[in-house]
């Protein structure tokens, strides 16, 4: 059984509140269009790599376009995770606010 997820930013807040009540979802969207990204937080990132010294913040939008057409995942492994499939984050990035998939996010991590 996992434990209990607790958001470190503002971000992961608004995903698990997106995950919880399907109403937050564009709410959701629009924080991650404005978020700076780790994938999603700096202390889930040095938990997950053993060295993320090298690492850096990039405005989520822009690390959309850089990696389009592959799929990417917030949070992975933190029990509070989102799936963005490469048709999704080609909806975002042409305008459509809720994604290819109506927002869904992942089940955990």
């Amino acid at each position: 059984m996992r434990g209990l997820f607790v958001p470190e930013n503002d971000l992961e807040r608004s995903l698990a509140l997106a995950t919880a009540d399907p109403s937050r979802r564009q709410a959701f969207y629009r924080d991650f269009g404005q978020a700076t990204v780790y994938f999603a937080s700096v202390k889930r990132l040095t938990a997950a790599l053993k060295d993320a010294d090298g690492c850096i913040g990039i405005n989520a939008l822009e690390f959309l376009r850089i990696t389009r057409g592959a799929e990417v995942i917030l949070n992975p492994g933190s029990g509070c995770a989102k799936v963005f499939s490469a048709g999704e984050i080609a909806t975002i990035l042409d305008g459509g606010a809720a994604g290819g998939d109506g927002g869904r996010p992942a089940d955990g991590g």
